[in-house]
């Protein structure tokens, strides 16, 4: 187990070499920290997802207008999320001279429009 740096009382040890000794190093060398909390095996709770390709009427750039929208929803089926494609909207937004809110919100729009049933 390390010795450059003190252990918690649950005894986080990280073994030397180990790309987590490594990581924690450099954030005490590279930062004012004085302290990291290391959790391990954390369970995580995820929506279920799926992905819709959506048509723009933006379509003077290399995506032709086309972006990603992922919606997200409970296991009922229930839609709590749906959001474009960063990048994608972020392309289409720069080389089609449209505001990257204008292009992601319309892109959620016609998703809810065409790919969600109330």
């Amino acid at each position: 187990a390390s010795t450059d740096y003190i252990d918690a009382p649950q005894n986080a040890h990280a073994e030397e070499g180990s790309a987590e000794y490594r990581l924690l190093n450099i954030m005490f060398r590279h930062t004012t920290t004085l302290g990291i909390r290391i959790h391990r095996n954390i369970l995580r709770a995820a929506l279920k997802r799926r992905f819709v390709e959506v048509q723009l009427p933006y379509r003077d750039n290399v995506r032709e207008g086309k972006v990603d929208v992922k919606i997200s929803s409970l296991k009922n089926g229930e839609v709590v999320s749906v959001k474009a494609e960063f990048d994608q909207c972020k392309v289409v937004s720069e080389e089609s001279n449209v505001a990257l809110k204008i292009v992601s919100s319309a892109a959620e729009r016609l998703a809810w429009d065409h790919h969600i049933t109330p």
